[in-house]
């Protein structure tokens, strides 16, 4: 009896062990057929944001799926005119990295490059730093930002890689 309840036990741990803390699955956006690996099942949420700062007011759509996992975010924004598509001055992927920029208290002078590790900060008052990655890519209705965040000390670039490498 007591070596059941003791190799119950042992067996409870080595199947907790097992347990895959990356549990990798593919993800397919609905209309603009982007994909990527996530390392557990994503939140969606949309939302619509209006650029004043152009002749004429422009509308874009932004689908986010994300996932935190191990104080770090993979996140995959899917960003698409609303309506006609506008010939606005800056591209349309500057103007939402200008925005996430103001927004990870990023210095306007730095540049978001695909691929480079870039520190930036959350909150105002007592920010927390933060480590990111990107990647972006188009086609001719849209355009997909692969990002991976997380603290400094937190932050594991193979697990980001392999998330941005997914993206198709």
């Amino acid at each position: 009896m007591r070596y059941s309840f003791l190799f119950a036990i042992i067996l409870a741990c080595g199947v907790i062990s097992c347990y895959p803390t990356y549990n990798w699955r593919l993800v397919q956006t609905e209309q603009f057929g982007w994909e990527a690996l996530f390392p557990a099942k994503p939140k969606r949420n949309s939302r619509k944001i209006i650029i004043h700062d152009q002749p004429k007011q422009v509308a874009i759509k932004m689908d986010r799926y994300s996932v935190a996992l191990n104080q770090m975010n993979f996140i995959l924004d899917v960003i698409s005119y609303e309506g006609e598509m506008p010939d606005i001055g800056s591209s349309l992927q500057e103007h939402v990295n200008e925005m996430l920029k103001t927004t990870l208290n990023i210095s306007p002078e730095v540049k978001l490059a695909d691929g480079v590790l870039i520190d930036g900060f959350i909150g105002k008052g007592e920010s927390k730093p933060v480590s990111m990655i990107f990647k972006h890519l188009n086609n001719d209705y849209s355009i997909v930002r692969g990002v991976a965040v997380g603290s400094p000390q937190h932050f594991k670039s193979e697990k980001a890689e392999f998330f941005l490498n997914s993206i198709k």
